[in-house]
């Protein structure tokens, strides 16, 4: 049952309709129905009462770690394998122990195949890195392929290095093994999130004015935040937290126009906090709502 989408909203407002299960299953892909089998939706999916009210937790804001340094591990094992820890993934816990004592880098995993629709690609596939750094002018983004598995990038012998400044990158928490909840929005938010671009970038193609990518990764933390998405261009990071259904059209606004780099006000509430500079109107703290 979705009994809490429905008692919240006696008038069932669209929002909620939108983030029950019924409504979001017949938009899902098969393979993302595959991976969210077996989870309860009332319990794990978009109608949970502690994320999913009128507002957002009163512990939201400023619920991330100030970060310098956010480096991705890709991999080709999708995320619904990875177990508890994933450390023996690409090389992910090694690297995770080599940046440990620095407070402001974080590792996160990602299945780093763009969509679930491309050719299967063999799981042990060497996938690139992707490396977020914080700079005054907002964030400068670098793809590194050829780093040794369990190697850092930077110093990495033989690496190459691509400038990815341009271009937009969206990664959810989809870690089911850590948690149910992030195993159950993560997927459903990625997929409908990958078919809410195309579907733009088919309709308007000049409203999308960079590429924008989608990817599932590892635990960031806070698990009653889930849906937890990462949003990176070159103006910086925004970590936003109960992202829904109902909020996709909105970041796929703010994604695909984001001229001023600034968060749309309907969005302001769930931002959990940045990596790199904070626009002056986007303090998390001043974005709960006064009402």
């Amino acid at each position: 049952s979705n009994s809490f989408c429905t008692l919240l909203a006696p008038g069932s407002s669209p929002a909620f309709a939108m983030n029950t299960h019924a409504s979001i299953a017949a938009r899902l892909s098969a393979a993302t129905l595959a991976d969210i089998e077996g989870l309860n939706p009332d319990t794990a999916g978009f109608c949970r009462p502690e994320c999913c009210g009128e507002t957002p937790p009163t512990d939201l804001p400023n619920s991330i770690p100030n970060l310098d340094l956010h480096l991705l591990v890709g991999t080709a094992v999708p995320s619904s394998k990875w177990d508890k820890l994933a450390v023996g993934i690409n090389g992910y816990g090694a690297v995770q122990a080599k940046l440990k004592a620095d407070k402001a880098a974080k590792v996160t995993l990602f299945h780093a195949v763009e969509s679930a629709t491309a050719t299967v690609v063999d799981e042990a596939t060497p996938m690139p890195m992707l490396a977020f750094r914080a700079n005054p002018q907002g964030m400068a983004i670098t793809q590194f392929t050829g780093v040794p598995e369990g190697e850092l990038p930077f110093d990495a012998k033989g690496a190459v290095a691509v400038d990815r400044t341009e271009e937009r990158f969206v990664f959810v928490c989809s870690h089911r093994q850590r948690d149910d909840r992030c195993g159950y929005c993560g997927p459903v938010l990625v997929d409908l999130l990958r078919k809410a671009i195309a579907e733009r970038r088919q309709q308007q193609p000049q409203s999308v004015a960079a590429p924008i990518h989608v990817y599932p990764c590892s635990h960031i933390g806070g698990h009653a935040y889930a849906g937890n998405v990462v949003v990176y261009t070159k103006h910086g990071g925004r970590c936003f937290g109960c992202i829904t259904p109902a909020h996709v059209d909105e970041l796929v606004d703010y994604l695909a126009v984001h001229r001023d780099a600034k968060v749309p006000p309907a969005l302001r509430p769930f931002l959990r906090g940045c990596v790199g500079p904070a626009l002056p109107d986007e303090d998390p703290a001043a974005t709960l709502p006064t009402a």
